[in-house]
């Protein structure tokens, strides 16, 4: 008997189980912002779907209507964003948050709140005021944060920076606001006399050891609690000509380049990144009658999932039946056959590359253009911002080292789009047979090299953040060591660290087999090392190349006496030098190596000039 209720109670728990997890699935289809979901249902759902910006749907716009969103000649919908967020509360539970913002700040804001909650940042809650009536006392005293809500400064009739979706106030009630009106003291909202003294210790308490502070000030946004006359210190805003407009994307200008493809064959160079208002751009050019004969993918493969370095098998696109054949991993040189040449007239570039000499995306493109020069065949390059385009850095490539991971005599950190790049390519007679093509490229719009750009959508799998994106110059010749980059973990290119570096330090991750990283370097073993997944964007930038993080490494495992084998043969073609690794091992300090390779990166920076696109 005992068994059969034992039996019967394990059958109800799992029934039960199987009902919760149906339920938060459908939380996170709908999106029912406010509401609490497990780390599992979010991994299942894809985190990558849970920081979105998009355009306003139709039920949040109407729901808006007289509450944040009155009628007005200065802000409109399509001048906003709505965001799709997680966040974590003080308990460490795992909410879906929302907000609706300046359609300039909104990819900033989807990656400034992806950190906040990687950290596990405390939020409590995150609903449009509209469920508040659009009162701020009462989203105030629920400790509510949010953004876009049309409406003066309390107490005068000047508009708020939320009317204009610049300004983000957070945890409201434990960092209220307090000034003085009519010669009195005046607190917003008014129950929040207990967190006024801020010399106290208190949950979610904003100060300028925070790390929200960090964040948000590294984008250039003011923080409340540094005012002088009054204090705002649940409040970060941004000017609007700092906030300038938002960058518009080449594929999105469909006049500028659907007539320089009409009535031709066409063929696409894209993968998952080429979305424009949530759809792909093949989808937008099937819709608009062009004749798409093919779709070429790069690594990761058409949908971006692939594992680095994975063959990649060709395929064919469910929404529009197009073929999509793979230059990656099984193709003779990784270039389309002959065959796949005599299916279109023009190729059609669209694709988010990172600005490093060893992502493999351009180098695909150049083989293309090489395809395409021996053809006789017309390429357009539809442009994307380079997020790593607001410096150059690292050494020239050694063409004797010429490979998959290093294909141009150019730094590792080139500071160009794929557009000035493939300009360049032709210009200096850098390729084999495309030195000829006829090349059109479509820029960008708002956008230039000194412009902070925050990808919306990871372009491969091991780099989900910007923290990983800004981290992989300095992380990514760990692939040519012994050393683990945090690849199977929840923080690739965020990590280093060697099951031997135990005795330097104490932190420590366990590769594991997930997607895009089935079987990662060091898999099942514990790493000691160093994480830096909160290291501040500023200072990454500041340091550019950090070579410190390898130097570490190995003279932890010399002094082990583990030093030979530290590097592979991999390490020179990232690093596109042999003298990099040879002056490690000889015990020369960073400032030697880089002193080494300053005048080569300064004679490109001259020579690439009259290949820019933009300022």
């Amino acid at each position: 008997m005992n068994r059969l209720i034992s039996t019967v109670t394990i059958i109800l728990l799992s029934a039960n189980c199987l009902t919760l997890r149906a339920q938060e699935a459908e939380i996170l289809q709908q999106w029912k912002a406010g509401e609490t979901v497990s780390a599992a249902d979010v991994e299942q759902f894809g985190e990558a779907r849970c920081f979105e910006a998009v355009e306003i749907p139709n039920n949040i716009w109407e729901q808006m209507q007289g509450k944040t969103y009155k009628p007005n000649s200065y802000i409109g919908r399509k001048d906003l964003r709505y965001l799709r967020l997680l966040h974590w509360d003080y308990d460490q539970r795992i909410h879906l948050g929302e907000m609706v913002c300046n359609a300039a700040i909104a990819h900033e804001l989807v990656d400034i709140f992806r950190q906040l909650y990687k950290a596990h940042y405390p939020i409590q809650r995150m609903v449009l005021p509209d469920n508040y009536g659009a009162d701020d006392e009462l989203q105030m005293r629920a400790n509510n944060s949010s953004c876009f809500c049309y409406r003066a400064i309390s107490g005068t009739k000047k508009l708020s920076k939320h009317s204009m979706g610049l300004a983000i106030d957070l945890n409201t009630l434990y960092n209220p606001y307090v000034g003085t009106r009519n010669g009195r003291r005046f607190l917003e909202p008014s129950t929040a006399e207990a967190y006024t003294d801020r010399s106290k210790t208190f949950q979610y308490k904003i100060d300028q050891n925070d790390l929200a502070y960090r964040l948000f000030t590294s984008y250039g946004y003011t923080w409340g609690g540094s005012w002088q006359t009054r204090k705002d210190y649940q409040h970060f805003e941004k000017e609007l000509s700092q906030a300038t407009k938002p960058v518009v994307m080449a594929d999105e200008q469909f006049s500028s380049y659907l007539p320089l493809i009409k009535e031709k064959r066409v063929a696409l160079f894209s993968n998952h990144t080429a979305m424009i208002s949530g759809r792909h751009l093949v989808d937008h050019l099937v819709e608009r009658g062009v004749n798409v004969t093919a779709i070429f993918s790069p690594e990761h493969g058409f949908r971006g999932k692939a594992d680095a370095g994975a063959s990649v098998s060709d395929d064919v696109d469910p929404q529009t039946g197009v073929p999509i054949l793979s230059l990656y991993g099984h193709r003779q040189g990784n270039r389309p056959s002959d065959e796949a040449m005599q299916g279109f007239d023009v190729l059609l570039v669209d694709i988010q590359d990172v600005g490093l000499r060893f992502y493999t995306y351009y180098v695909t493109m150049c083989r293309l253009i090489d395809a395409c020069g021996a053809s006789n065949k017309e390429v357009i390059i539809l442009d994307r911002p380079n997020p790593n385009g607001h410096y150059v850095d690292g050494p020239i490539l050694d063409m004797k080292l010429r490979s998959g991971v290093g294909y141009l005599p150019i730094p590792v950190v080139h500071g160009m789009t794929l557009g000035e790049l493939a300009k360049m390519a032709i210009g200096e007679k850098w390729l084999k047979e495309g030195n000829e093509c006829r090349l059109t490229v479509i820029p960008c719009l708002n956008y230039t090299h000194n412009t902070h750009y925050a990808l919306p959508i990871a372009p491969s799998p091991n780099l989900p953040n910007m923290q990983a994106v800004y981290l992989y110059p300095s992380l990514c010749p760990f692939e040519g060591t012994v050393v683990s980059l945090g690849r199977g973990t929840d923080k690739p290119f965020q990590l280093y660290g060697h099951p031997l570096m135990k005795g330097k330090y104490t932190f420590s991750f366990t590769p594991r087999s997930v997607s895009g990283a089935t079987n990662p370097p060091l898999l099942n073993q514990e790493c000691f090392g160093v994480d830096l997944s909160t290291l501040p964007y500023e200072k990454i930038w500041d340091e550019q190349i950090n070579l410190s993080y390898i130097i570490d490494a190995y003279n932890c495992l010399k002094a082990q006496g583990k030093a030979d084998g530290f590097f592979t043969s991999f390490f020179d073609k990232l690093l596109g030098q042999t003298y990099v690794r040879e002056m490690i091992v000889e015990g020369r300090s960073e400032a030697d190596i880089r002193a080494r390779w300053k005048q080569d990166v300064e004679q490109f920076k001259a020579k690439r000039m009259k290949y820019l696109l933009y300022k």
